[in-house]
């Protein structure tokens, strides 16, 4: 099942994801396709499926929302393929790819075997009072990792005994020991990734994908850690746009049938501080709304090809909506809003 419906009873992002989850499929009762989206989620899928299911489901109830008519998965006239969702109103039709970017098979390796690894790092760290870092290119396998987690404990004992020591490197693994108080800590980098070049090279294939389904825009959720734990996260928001816009007219400059991309952060993180806003450049528009007092998405409309810009304000509106959606939805049904979701 889902992630959220999983953790529902025991985690704040269960219960809020669930709520979400099931007022996007009330608010999508009478739409084109539904039927689709709950039977593929209900199935069972890995990761990646249920990344792009969500997408769909989220989205398209956003723009029912707001009173502009949805189909799921339709079939366009003329098109080989199904595309993933036609929004039709205002006067415009907008088909749309839309695909989820998920961390690649080398991080969540490195970081699975992290996992399995951070108890006995805790129990060294506790014991001699230090904490670790370092960094992980290539996880090791079982025999490797009870050498390394032996090793550690030396280089730990060593340095509780006052010693300043080199970091200790075995196969794809380096990590440093300090002295620390109470000690257990720790603190790894991922894998090195060009998230340029991914993001380059699904663009690609999705504009190829395109030309089969009839979709004139790209729909990106970006749950690979671009979005909040790089450098680039780091920078203002018109810089992060200027640089994304330049990837998309460059990654997309022979697909002449892809009219734009946008992108979103996938409110992914829980963030009860950050404001909403909107930046508006000639090459992009920013935006960023709160659906509850937990989440807040950052997205970026960019329009490639002349007559784009006549539908970029229904893509804002959509965007728009989802300002206070959780609250409006609930009292939409007849429902208070738990306390949880009103106040951190």
């Amino acid at each position: 099942m889902p992630a959220e419906i999983a953790s529902c009873f025991g985690a704040l992002a269960g219960l809020v994801g669930t709520i979400n989850l099931a007022l996007a499929f009330e608010r999508l009762r009478e739409a084109d396709g539904k039927e689709h989206l709950r039977k593929a989620i209900k199935r069972g899928a890995d990761q990646g499926r249920l990344a792009s299911l969500r997408l769909q489901v989220q989205w398209a109830a956003l723009a029912r929302s707001i009173g502009i008519d949805v189909a799921i998965e339709p079939l366009i006239a003329e098109a080989e393929t199904k595309a993933d969702l036609a929004i039709r109103g205002k006067g415009v039709e907008l088909v749309i790819e839309a695909f989820a970017m998920l961390r690649d098979k080398r991080t969540m390796d490195a970081s699975a075997w992290l996992d399995r690894a951070r108890e006995g790092l805790r129990r060294i760290g506790e014991q001699f009072r230090v904490d670790f870092k370092g960094t992980v290119e290539a996880p090791l396998d079982d025999e490797e990792t009870g050498i390394w987690l032996e090793e550690v404990r030396r280089y730990a004992q060593l340095c509780a005994q006052g010693m300043s020591l080199p970091p200790l490197e075995v196969g794809g693994v380096v990590i440093t020991v300090e002295a620390g108080n109470p000690g257990g800590g720790s603190s790894f980098k991922m894998p090195t990734v060009s998230y340029g070049e991914r993001l380059g090279s699904r663009l690609s294939k999705k504009a190829e994908q395109t030309k089969r389904s009839g979709a004139q825009w790209l729909l990106i959720e970006s749950l690979d850690h671009l979005w909040h734990m790089t450098q680039w996260s780091q920078q203002p928001i018109a810089k992060r746009g200027e640089q994304l816009a330049a990837l998309f007219r460059h990654e997309l400059r022979d697909a002449e049938h892809v009219l734009g991309v946008v992108i979103s952060d996938g409110a992914a993180l829980m963030l009860p501080e950050a404001p909403e806003y909107t930046v508006e450049r000639q090459e992009f528009i920013a935006l960023a709304r709160r659906s509850d007092a937990w989440h807040i998405r950052e997205s970026v409309i960019v329009p490639l090809r002349p007559g784009a810009e006549q539908v970029v304000p229904v893509w804002r509106s959509i965007l728009d909506a989802e300002s206070g959606w959780v609250g409006r939805e609930l009292r939409a049904n007849g429902l208070a809003q738990p306390p949880e979701l009103t106040a951190p």
